[in-house]
């Protein structure tokens, strides 16, 4: 049991193929992301989507912080955590800087509607 703890999770191949998929998958959700806000938060509509997505992107964020990091914890060679760090950081960052600007969005159609 000891043995397995000290073996690669996965080969450099295979994080590859992990990181190209997941980036590419991210980049489709940020695009979305980029495509519907101005949509429907200048419209003050879909508050609960838009806000979803941006809950479900730091999610994902975190989770492959976690994961990154937890791999670096238990001395992975480079290409098993850098992966999950990279990616882990860039949609944290991305969904906790954009989503006061969509609140604020949000907020300047209400007070659009009200008057």
């Amino acid at each position: 049991m000891l043995m397995l703890a000290n073996e690669m999770w996965w080969t450099g191949e295979q994080a590859g193929l992990f990181g190209g998929f997941a980036g590419s998958m991210c980049g489709v959700l940020g695009a979305s992301i980029g495509v519907i806000v101005p949509l429907l938060a200048n419209k003050g509509k879909g508050r609960n989507l838009v806000y979803g997505m941006f809950v479900g992107m730091a999610a994902l964020g975190v989770l492959a912080l976690s994961i990154g990091c937890f791999a670096l914890i238990k001395d992975q060679p480079y290409h098993v955590w850098y992966p999950g760090l990279l990616l882990g950081f860039i949609l944290t960052v991305l969904a906790c800087s954009i989503f006061p600007v969509v609140v604020l969005r949000y907020r300047q159609a209400e007070h659009r509607l009200m008057d």
